[in-house]
């Protein structure tokens, strides 16, 4: 009895965290009037016995409506074996708020759209991708708009042109003309230069949040890939340890390049961007032992 008690006592306290939620600030076995053990049979008698008492149409007291509505309310939750064990849950577990709120909604959702939750999920994750992805897509357009409107772009674009047209015009005036007479040439038609492939022949870096979208970068992509790109970095993680923990082998070219970007602290992009002869010079020393890397770095600072 006296656990029982306790029960009573603990979800008397626990309802008004669900008063946004269920049977609001009431507790929805009072409102019924019925206890927590009670039977779905037991449920519903005790609703037609109080919903004949308050029913508009019965009842002329004007809060008649109200009260109908808030028994309505109850029985709907506790008649659901599925919204009743979310309720009992939300009962028991309080301090569980944002969870309690989720199996609420979602079982809301269900009973009242009639969709899963998961297709609804995987729609707006690629119509949010489908954003992201023409958000970059006219991010780079903008950029390159703005790069091909340079003097430095049109006067490379401007050279390209000259040098196709010269071999357009060149291999044309070598043709001989068919019929009598040696050396006679045909004359140049007309020259048709593709612009489109001459921009192709331009090197434009554009990086950043400007450069050229991919689709690999698309966060639906991203998450259907996330499963091969974990294995790849616990492969990766577990070669490293064994080739350089385990066996203790000397350190290759790439993973020096990956301890030196580590230590400089910059992406490999910018790594790769620097002179030849610069890469070289830091390789040599090593910086991946902090050692040298002081002594670096005090070199460097003196402009040595």
């Amino acid at each position: 009895m006296g656990g029982c008690l306790k029960l009573v006592v603990f979800f008397s306290i626990a309802t008004p965290a669900l008063s946004s939620m269920y049977c609001g600030d009431e507790n929805c076995y009072d409102v019924l009037k019925v206890g927590y053990q009670a039977t779905d049979s037991e449920i519903k008698k005790a609703y037609r016995k109080l919903s004949l008492e308050v029913h508009p149409d019965k009842n002329p007291s004007p809060d008649a409506p109200a009260q109908f509505q808030r028994i309505a309310t109850a029985y709907e939750t506790l008649a659901d074996q599925e919204s009743r064990a979310d309720y009992d849950y939300a009962l028991a577990h309080p301090e569980e708020r944002m969870y309690n709120h989720y199996r609420y909604y979602s079982h809301y959702y269900k009973k009242t759209v009639q969709a899963d939750v998961r297709l609804v999920l995987g729609g707006a994750l690629l119509i949010f991708s489908a954003i992201q992805y023409g958000a970059r897509l006219t991010s780079y357009n903008t950029a390159m708009k703005h790069i091909k409107a340079t003097p430095r772009y049109q006067h490379r674009l401007k050279q390209l042109r000259a040098e196709a047209e010269a071999e357009a015009m060149a291999a044309a005036g070598h043709a001989k003309k068919p019929g009598k007479g040696k050396g006679k040439l045909k004359a140049p038609g007309p020259i048709f230069i593709n612009e489109k492939e001459l921009e192709k022949k331009i090197d434009v870096n554009v990086s950043g949040g400007y450069s050229k979208p991919k689709i690999e970068e698309i966060l639906v992509v991203r998450l259907l890939l996330l499963p091969v790109h974990l294995s790849q970095y616990l492969h990766k993680q577990w070669v490293w340890v064994y080739k350089y923990w385990i066996r203790q082998e000397p350190y290759d070219r790439q993973a020096q390049i990956f301890l030196t970007c580590q230590r400089l602290n910059i992406p490999i992009g910018l790594w790769d961007s620097q002179p030849e002869k610069i890469r070289e010079r830091i390789l040599q020393h090593k910086i991946w032992i902090p050692e040298n890397y002081t002594k670096f770095m005090r070199e460097w600072k003196n402009g040595k």
